[in-house]
């Protein structure tokens, strides 16, 4: 059966009852009749209350402008805004928004999320920044963090006024080679700051001044105490 318009004009399928719905029914696969789509006339809204599908290739539109696309090209899939900006929102109170994708393992894993309950971003998989790409940190780019691919060098830089400060729960806060496997300083929380020298530990602080391993070399020397002054050679 056809419902088929040979004139010029417009086909017009209309409901003028109040409140009352235009419906879309066919069979439903299994010897019954169900509705696909209902022109809500009380919702002032479409339903569709079965699946929708886009052949390969055609988009859905939004917007009188085509401002916002969503497309499968039988290869990969675009969600492309051509205008303004892209807003991904969850309202629902307490919950996150899901970054997902393949774990290389056949499965597929969270990578990162934006947690609602704890107001942070989470993440759960290593993040890179490729060379001379910088972690920027800070409302004027305060603090940046970058690998140099000119000459290998990591630069960690306080690009503000402020001061870069190392801080620490723990008990100490070390630099170490890892290239040769030592230490280079060690500062202990409440207690000594430790330097060496190819991994010999050669100066540190003390309760009551410094101790030196090894001997002392400078164009000029002087040492004040309220009690006396003395250089002793050991030998």
């Amino acid at each position: 059966s056809y419902i088929n318009q040979l004139g010029t004009g417009n086909l017009i399928i209309r409901n003028s009852t109040d409140d009352k719905d235009i419906l879309i029914q066919t069979d439903n696969g299994s010897g019954s009749i169900t509705t696909y789509m209902q022109f809500d006339g009380s919702d002032t809204r479409i339903l569709s209350t079965k699946d929708m599908r886009f052949s390969d290739n055609a988009k859905a539109l939004f917007g009188f402008s085509n401002d916002l696309e969503i497309l499968h090209n039988a290869t990969d899939s675009a969600i492309t805004n051509n205008t303004g900006d892209l807003y991904i929102t969850n309202k629902a109170d307490d919950k996150d928004i899901i970054f997902r994708s393949d774990d290389g393992s056949g499965g597929f894993t969270t990578y990162f999320k934006v947690d609602g309950s704890e107001v942070r971003t989470e993440f759960a998989k290593d993040t890179r920044h490729t060379d001379n790409v910088k972690a920027l940190f800070g409302g004027q780019n305060d603090l940046e963090i970058f690998h140099q691919s000119s000459n290998g060098n990591s630069i960690i830089k306080e690009s503000g006024g402020g001061i870069l400060s190392l801080q620490s729960n723990g008990s100490e806060i070390s630099l170490y080679d890892t290239a040769n496997n030592q230490f280079l300083a060690k500062f202990q929380t409440g207690g000594q700051a430790i330097l060496y020298n190819n991994g010999v530990q050669r100066f540190n602080t003390s309760g009551s001044g410094i101790d030196v391993t090894g001997s002392i070399s400078s164009g000029a020397l002087s040492v004040t105490s309220d009690t006396s002054s003395f250089i002793r050679n050991s030998t």
